[in-house]
C-alpha cells in the first residue's frame, strides 16, 4: 500500500504539465520591448495579421521574433503582438499601430506549418521548408 502511494506521488509531476493552461504573451511598444519566444520546429503556427506590410522569414532555430522597420517604426507604440501556445500549436496576432511606412518582420522556424490570415496589404514569405497556407479576406 505504501509503495503504491509513493508511486502515485512520484508520477504527479508528469501529469502537471498536461493540465497547465495555454501560455499567453502580449507585448506593446516593440521598439523598446523586443518580442521573442521559443516555438518548436515543425509546429503549427497560425498568424493573424492586420493590414500593412509584412515579411515572414524562416530561420534555422526554434524561435519566433518580431521586428519593426520603416520611418514609422518609432511611432508604433500601439502595435501589439499577442502570442498563445498550446503544445506544438501557436497563434500569433499582430494588431494596432500605424498603417503606413511600417514593415513588420516576423521570424519563425523554417519548418513550421504556417497559416496566415491578413485582410489586405503586402505579404512576403521567405525561406520555408514546410507547407504554407494563406487566406486574404476583405476587411469587415
Amino acid at each position: 500500500m505504501r509503495r503504491s502511494t509513493l508511486a502515485l506521488f512520484a508520477s504527479l509531476p508528469l501529469l502537471v504539465p498536461a493540465a497547465l493552461p495555454d501560455s499567453k504573451i502580449e507585448v506593446k511598444d516593440l521598439q523598446n520591448h523586443p518580442f521573442a519566444v521559443d516555438f518548436p520546429s515543425g509546429g503549427n503556427l497560425r498568424l493573424q495579421l492586420r493590414s500593412g506590410e509584412f515579411r515572414i522569414v524562416g530561420r534555422n532555430d526554434n524561435r519566433i521574433a518580431v521586428h519593426l522597420n520603416g520611418t514609422n517604426a518609432d511611432n508604433a507604440r500601439d502595435l501589439t503582438v499577442r502570442f498563445r501556445r498550446s503544445d506544438n500549436d501557436g497563434d500569433l496576432r499582430v494588431f494596432g499601430g500605424p498603417k503606413n511606412n511600417l514593415e513588420v518582420t516576423i521570424e519563425i522556424p523554417s519548418s513550421a506549418m504556417l497559416f496566415v490570415r491578413m485582410p489586405a496589404g503586402d505579404l512576403s514569405v521567405e525561406a520555408f521548408l514546410a507547407t504554407k497556407t494563406s487566406n486574404s479576406t476583405p476587411a469587415s
